[in-house]
């Protein structure tokens, strides 16, 4: 089964922000931290269940050589994106919105 994918306005402008600043770094980690977004997106699409529960029913998705978690619910078939976080930042205040 494939999961359709909806992100959040939210989660897009903290991939944007997140994106943007390590294109201030070096252009290609921009690129890379895109691509490993796409990627573990893709993977969500077929096994979203592989990622474990860590907020309630918001389960995460650690991407690939950058210190990121995608936050998202499964509701029927549907992955439901709400953040892009840096491992560090504290999700409490976003989670307050999920219901």
């Amino acid at each position: 089964m494939r999961y359709e994918i909806i992100i959040s306005i939210a989660a897009i402008a903290d991939i944007e922000e997140a994106v943007k600043w390590y294109e201030n770094q070096n252009l290609e980690l921009g690129m890379d931290l895109k691509n490993s977004f796409y990627e573990s997106l893709e993977m969500l699409k077929s096994n979203p269940f592989l990622c474990s529960k860590r907020y309630k029913e918001v389960r995460v998705k650690f991407i690939r050589r950058f210190p990121y978690g995608i936050h998202f619910i499964i509701v029927d078939e549907k992955i439901k994106v709400y953040g892009f976080f840096h491992m560090k930042r504290n999700p409490t205040k976003w989670l307050k919105g999920i219901k």
